[in-house]
């Protein structure tokens, strides 16, 4: 990092300036992001870009209240300027908080963290990703069918440098790489879209440009033409209750749907409400709530290697970790920061707080969240063991409410399954279901053999929007009894309703007695004098 040692001052003077403005706690991130996205549609180059930015956030709490101010490319001066426009933001804003925010313990770290990379994606030549997606676009037309064929190529670094007056000094360098491509054709009548290996820009790795070499991108373009191709003939996928089968690529966004984001904690004391809901994951169902059946565990790892969602502290500077947030199908943890740990009475935070940049405050935001493998064998093995079904594959869209109660999904393709064997293959899936239900309906999941770890680029949360990667670990799973069809407004889910009665008012009904009498966890020196 240029001027490291410049940086790592700036940081620790907004830190003392926020103090001496009157905080009783102030943390601050000096970081330099480097970004590359590359893409090439129909053998022309629309994109190219490489972005630097280098700036300094730093957030205060004072009176109880938290304040945040940043600036890009900033000097010694504009360290201490912004560090006073922060604690002063704070005070405004302790004038007319009701809520006191207090901060779970969590001991200072002083400590390094690198992505492990054999090859900086930054340093690899354009002209090598051109090439690269020159050849996939080439493979992929096989026939006039073939309307559209769009590869992105994505790299990203950041270095991170955080400081806070409880002690803390980190140092980060964390790196992303990701490649996705789509096929479109049409025969006039119809249109379909097959995606390698994943859709919506393809995966994300939390690894160096040697996850993108040694596979056979341009080579698979070819098989993934001739089965959009194939999709235009298809027959619509019939619709009904059966069992469902999702490869790990839709299993992936499921989980992030129906488990990440429910788990969220703040999104469940209504601070995400306004823009992305709330969560039917009450407090009062920690430890109680069985959401899954016993072959369901799902679990929150920032140490997972190669995840988009891996580093070694999270932007508040609690050290990465592993929550469980269902063990054997019971609901059991949260995704949580500092302040909501403490609002809930948890002991810690799960170290799940993070920002898109310098310039913006922290969320609680997904990790990697995964799928404990079963002992299922495989796939084929799976689908052997499946006298009639549906196995889905690449998610299309997604609808899910406010909740994360009700959803529906749709995926690229789909095959019958007639008497454990794969048959036809069928367009334009889709299911639907009850977060709960859905989940205790789980019934195999395939072993660690087929596991695979998913890096989704763009998850929105916030206001103002941040867009973050996220990590999602799989192998593939059948659920029983699913409503599946081709049209999702024919698709009708029962219910035995189990959405939390208290929601409409999250601050005042989410948080237990208990923790509301005892202020829950034990406190860091931040916490509000009297």
């Amino acid at each position: 990092m240029l001027g490291h040692l410049l940086a790592l001052e700036m940081a620790h003077v907004a830190v003392e300036e926020s103090m001496r403005r009157g905080a009783t706690y102030a943390d601050a991130r000096f970081e330099i992001h480097q970004r590359e996205d590359v893409t090439v549609r129909n053998g022309q180059v629309r994109r190219a870009l490489i972005r630097v930015d280098r700036g300094l956030g730093v957030r205060a709490l004072v009176n109880g209240a938290w304040g945040f101010a940043s600036v890009s490319n900033p000097t010694r001066h504009d360290a201490s300027v912004i560090a006073r426009r922060a604690a002063d933001v704070a005070r405004a804003a302790a004038v007319v908080q009701e809520r006191v925010v207090e901060l779970a313990f969590e001991p200072p770290h002083a400590g390094v963290f690198r992505t492990p990379i054999q090859r900086d994606p930054l340093a690899v030549p354009l002209e090598t990703k051109l090439g690269l997606c020159f050849a996939i676009d080439e493979k992929a037309r096989i026939s006039p069918l073939v309307k559209l064929v769009e590869t992105n190529i994505f790299a990203h670094r950041v270095r991170k440098l955080y400081v806070s007056s409880e002690g803390a000094e980190l140092d980060q360098d964390l790196v992303q790489t990701g490649l996705g491509y789509h096929v479109g054709v049409s025969d006039g009548q119809d249109y379909q879209v097959r995606s390698y290996p994943d859709a919506h820009g393809g995966t994300v790795f939390g690894r160096g440009w040697e996850a993108i070499e040694g596979r056979p991108w341009a080579e698979k373009a070819g098989e993934v033409a001739a089965e959009a191709i194939a999709l235009l003939t298809a027959d619509p996928c019939p619709s009904g209750q059966t069992n469902l089968i999702l490869a790990t690529n839709q299993l992936a966004l499921q989980i992030h749907e129906s488990c990440g984001h429910p788990a969220e904690l703040d999104r469940v004391l209504g601070t995400e409400r306004n823009f992305a809901g709330a969560s039917f994951l009450v407090p009062d169902r920690l430890g109680q709530f069985q959401y899954g059946s016993p072959l369901v565990t799902l679990y929150a790892d920032a140490r997972e290697q190669a995840g988009v969602g891996t580093f070694g502290y999270d932007d508040e500077g609690v050290e990465a970790q592993r929550v469980d947030l269902v063990s054997q199908g019971r609901f059991s943890g949260y995704l949580s920061s500092r302040e909501s740990a403490s609002r809930v009475g948890l002991k810690r935070s799960s170290g799940s707080m993070r920002a898109s940049s310098y310039a913006q405050m922290p969320l609680v935001r997904m990790t990697n969240i995964s799928l404990e493998p079963g002992d299922g064998g495989d796939l084929e093995a799976l689908i052997a063991d499946t006298k009639n079904g549906i196995l889905m594959e690449t998610n299309k869209s997604w609808s899910i409410d406010d909740l994360r109660y009700n959803f529906q999904f749709g995926c690229e393709a789909a095959w019958e399954i007639k008497d454990g064997k794969k048959g036809r293959l069928l367009k334009n899936p889709v299911y639907a279901g009850v977060t709960p239900q859905f989940w205790r309906s789980m019934d195999a999941v395939c072993d660690k053999s087929e596991w695979t770890l998913h890096g989704l680029a763009d998850c929105g949360k916030g206001q103002p929007l941040q867009l973050m990667a996220t990590g999602h670990g799989a192998s593939p799973a059948r659920f029983q009894d699913v409503v599946v069809g081709s049209k999702a407004s024919e698709l009708v889910v029962s219910s035995t309703s189990e959405a939390p009665s208290k929601i409409a008012h999250p601050e005042a009904a989410a948080i237990p007695k208990a923790a509301k009498k005892s202020g829950g966890a034990k406190k860091s020196r931040a916490k509000k004098k009297s």
